[in-house]
């Protein structure tokens, strides 16, 4: 019998705590939602969560559309990656543009990262803006 409540006592404990966890695991991400709504939240001063979120569903249903807003975060030290996770993704031409454009722009792990970028795009029309690149100290 001591065991049986025990058991009992145990189950109530567990479900009172994962009671919490259920209900928040089924609330929608911040980031879920049409282009326009993720545009919104990257222009926005929500949570760097939020905006990270919205990167990454971007990255999925982006268009040329959302190409501006997220070339707002390649300099960011934290969003960066996020902004170039979505760029990537993005079948847009302007893309390619963004990247090439930045070159000039960034420095660091940011730079890198764009480099990264246009290689994994394949953007073969790069390759005269990385040679003063790859010249460099």
């Amino acid at each position: 019998m001591k065991i049986l409540r025990t058991i009992c006592s145990t189950t109530v404990l567990v479900v009172a705590l994962l009671l919490p966890v259920a209900a928040r695991a089924q609330q929608p991400l911040p980031a879920e939602g049409n282009e326009s709504q993720l545009l919104v939240i990257l222009n926005s001063d929500a949570e760097l969560f939020a905006k990270a979120k919205a990167c990454q569903r971007l990255a999925i249903i982006g268009t040329s559309k959302s190409v501006p807003v997220i070339a707002q975060f390649l300099a960011d030290p934290v969003l960066s990656h996020y902004a170039r996770f979505a760029l990537e993704a993005n079948p847009s031409p302007e893309v390619d543009k963004v990247f090439r454009g930045s070159l000039s722009e960034l420095k660091g792990r940011q730079l890198v990262g764009v480099i990264n970028s246009i290689a994994t795009r394949k953007d073969t029309q790069s390759v005269d803006a990385l040679l003063p690149l790859a010249a460099a100290d």
